[in-house]
């Protein structure tokens, strides 16, 4: 009887082990993914998708020296890989410094060191964080870190860190039409001390129109 007990503690210790190696494995790999592996993979998120445009309504509450408060309405362009543009009225010189935060555009990866930090959660998504810093100066950035969700490749979270602990940290919310994985809104806030500028962006997108064959002449 002891013996057939032992046998039996054995084999579900053998059973449980396997289980639980076999988990480790599973880990190992999804946390094995080259900075490479990850990026390509957001960057070819809708490899069908040859330009888009949409409406883009944006809502800001900034802070210098007085409160302001603007409502913008504009078009948003886009044509694959790495082209957009974006036609808004009044828009304040810190956005057009920093239009990338609208767009799917990512950087170029030669002009940066990069590398794979251990995987944080945004909003219950569980994200790869890639770290790129430049490798000679450029302008006043010194650090850009993109947070991507593991699942489905698209980017939860954004953060640029500047001189004189200016800082962009940027949230993107996706929706998925016509099996294109596209921005339904985006949240930026904007912190600045050298400039005492506190501001908050808010990003809507509707209306979206896909594969037009928009000419590059848009983009110029």
């Amino acid at each position: 009887m002891k013996r057939y007990v032992s046998s039996v503690f054995l084999f579900l210790f053998f059973l449980y082990s396997t289980a639980v190696f076999s988990n480790a494995q599973t880990n190992t790999v999804k946390s094995e993914l080259t900075f490479e592996q990850i990026f390509n993979k957001t960057k070819n998120l809708n490899p069908e998708m040859k330009d888009c445009q949409a409406k883009l309504a944006i809502k800001i509450n900034a802070k210098t020296f007085i409160t302001i408060r603007l409502n913008l309405d504009g078009d948003f362009y886009y044509k694959a890989k790495d082209k957009f543009k974006i036609n808004l009225k009044r828009t304040p010189a810190y956005l057009q410094k920093h239009p990338q935060i609208f767009s799917w555009q990512l950087p170029n990866t030669k002009e940066y060191n990069t590398s794979v930090d251990a995987k944080e959660d945004i909003n219950g998504a569980e994200c790869y964080v890639l770290t790129l810093k430049p490798k000679q100066e450029m302008g006043d950035l010194l650090l850009n870190k993109i947070w991507i969700n593991a699942l489905n490749f698209t980017i939860a979270k954004q953060s640029f860190n500047y001189k004189n602990n200016g800082y962009i940290e940027v949230f993107q919310n996706y929706k998925k039409i016509n099996d294109f994985w596209i921005f339904d809104n985006i949240k930026a806030n904007f912190s600045f001390p050298k400039i005492r500028l506190n501001a908050e962006v808010n990003a809507f997108y509707s209306d979206y129109k896909f594969n037009q064959n928009l000419p590059d002449s848009l983009f110029k």
